[in-house]
């Protein structure tokens, strides 16, 4: 009895430093990251109480590979209230604008083609980015200047795809080697 009790104090206290990041259903898993398929994730939303999801900072979701929905998304972002780190592949951000805009990110990346027709770089969304990749949006002149107004941007990546996104941004929030505005 004492070490099954053991053992499951052990479960409650590493459980969730194993879901402090969240990749979601990429094709090529992220090396020491567990890759998570959204069965798994839903299933765990279902049992876990909220205070389980504190520890989440970082989560990465593709939605190119696997039956991912924008439903199942949902779920998660509602639940990680405390994410730093979000990357949403091939993923509109307009379309998840109430999950993300109350979250305290200062990573992003996402599509933002749509969101800048109608809401400008100052929008309180992009308060504490410091860093921002704008996958499918290529900036018109206007807009990149405008993002200079973003208040804490110090990395933009401008690429038609965010496999850059995971390794090595989560460990260390930085782009190797490249300029502030690097494009792909």
């Amino acid at each position: 009895m004492l070490v099954a009790s053991g053992s499951s104090r052990v479960k409650d206290w590493v459980e969730p430093l194993l879901y402090r990041t969240v990749a979601v259903q990429y094709s090529a898993p992220f090396d020491g990251y567990p890759d998570f398929t959204w069965d798994i994730l839903l299933a765990a939303v279902r049992s876990k109480p909220l205070s389980f999801y504190h520890s989440v900072r970082h989560v990465h979701s593709s939605l190119e590979y696997g039956p991912i929905t924008e439903a199942n998304a949902k779920a998660i972002l509602s639940v990680c209230t405390h994410v730093e780190n979000l990357v949403l592949q091939w993923a509109d951000a307009l379309d998840f604008l109430p999950l993300i805009a109350p979250l305290p990110l200062k990573y992003l990346g996402a599509d933002f083609t749509r969101f800048f027709l109608d809401h400008p770089p100052t929008h309180p969304l992009f308060d504490h980015i410091t860093h921002l990749g704008l996958g499918h949006s290529d900036p018109s002149a206007e807009r990149a200047e405008g993002l200079s107004l973003v208040p804490r941007l110090t990395h933009l990546f401008c690429a038609s795809r965010l496999s850059w996104a995971m390794p090595p941004a989560s460990r260390d929030m930085r782009f190797p080697g490249r300029p502030h505005c690097a494009g792909a």
